[in-house]
């Protein structure tokens, strides 16, 4: 009986043993088929707002492969093309990237025969500006206390000028805030021959103001300041 008894225990000890090893030797055969790929790219600023002759960028590459050098090709409109060499052991991993004002708007993207590649794009527009002025009449009987009186005015830079120039028939939203001090539309305007809109806009409350202009496709939006108008309510 006792010799029965060894024979089981040793059969359930040599069973357990089985089992433990192939528990353990199951990890390294799941872990060799979950190996995560490397990446290497050029880290471009994701929007650049051209708003000078000459806007320069600092850029940088991020790369997981141990790479030692890469070269980086950053293709744009209108055939606009150039290269950024990196030696990574021996020199700055950081670049400038000149970019003219008269690269025309568009995306411009960095390719690479580097082993790991994966491609980064950045989106060039030409820069806007624009500003507000809101009031309210208390003290003029001829002026309706309901009025707030809006000057809007909007400007973009322009290439050709080197400079910003009116930002002429434009929309321009105008917003208020409401009682919980979230910005909400009130109205769209339009810019003028000199870039502005002057005007009455009917609104009695108290709160902040502000204007923001459409984005086009090659001119980013802007948001001015907000401003605060008191409420006759």
């Amino acid at each position: 009986m006792r010799s029965a008894l060894r024979r089981v225990a040793a059969t359930l000890s040599a069973t357990a043993l089985v089992a433990a090893g192939a528990a353990t030797a199951a990890p390294p055969a799941s872990a060799s088929t979950s190996t995560d790929a490397c990446t290497t790219q050029l880290d471009l600023p994701g929007r650049v707002s051209t708003d000078r002759p000459l806007h320069q960028a600092r850029i940088a590459t991020d790369d997981r492969c141990g790479v030692e050098a890469a070269s980086f090709d950053v293709l744009g409109p209108r055939g606009y093309s150039t290269t950024f060499d990196v030696d990574r052991p021996t020199g700055d991993p950081y670049a400038i990237w000149d970019i003219p004002s008269s690269l025309r708007p568009g995306t411009c993207t960095a390719r690479s025969g580097t082993p790991g590649y994966v491609p980064t794009s950045a989106v060039l527009e030409y820069c806007s500006k624009i500003d507000l002025r809101a009031g309210r009449w208390f003290d003029d009987p001829r002026v309706d206390p309901a009025w707030v009186d809006m000057e809007v005015c909007a400007s973009c830079y322009t290439a050709s000028r080197g400079a910003h120039l009116p930002w002429r028939d434009h929309r321009v939203v105008l917003q208020n805030t409401d009682a919980y001090g979230r910005y909400q539309y009130l109205t769209t305007v339009r810019t003028g021959a000199d870039g502005c809109f002057v005007g009455p806009v009917t609104n009695t409350y108290d709160g902040q103001y502000r204007a923001v202009a459409y984005e086009t496709y090659k001119i980013f939006s802007r948001t001015s300041p907000g401003q605060r108008v008191g409420g006759i309510v």
